[in-house]
């Protein structure tokens, strides 16, 4: 199917101008929906690497999966 639209999965879009807004928008979207798992992506590696240091530092279970690994 080209759309399919699942009652328990949510997407969110939020366009940020800089990492600080990111971090921001995520931690907000974290901090109103209850959730089990959540997939975040990311451009580069890079911003994936640092978002999930920062998370890990703040206690989140988090793991980060790229195309390198």
């Amino acid at each position: 199917r080209e759309k399919q639209s699942l009652e328990n999965i949510h997407q969110y879009f939020i366009q940020c101008y800089d990492t600080e807004q990111k971090y921001f928008a995520i931690q907000q979207i974290y901090a109103c929906v209850t959730t089990g798992q959540a997939m975040i992506f990311c451009r580069t590696k890079a911003t994936a690497r640092e978002l999930n240091i920062r998370m890990s530092n703040e206690n989140h279970s988090v793991r980060e999966l790229t195309a390198a690994l």
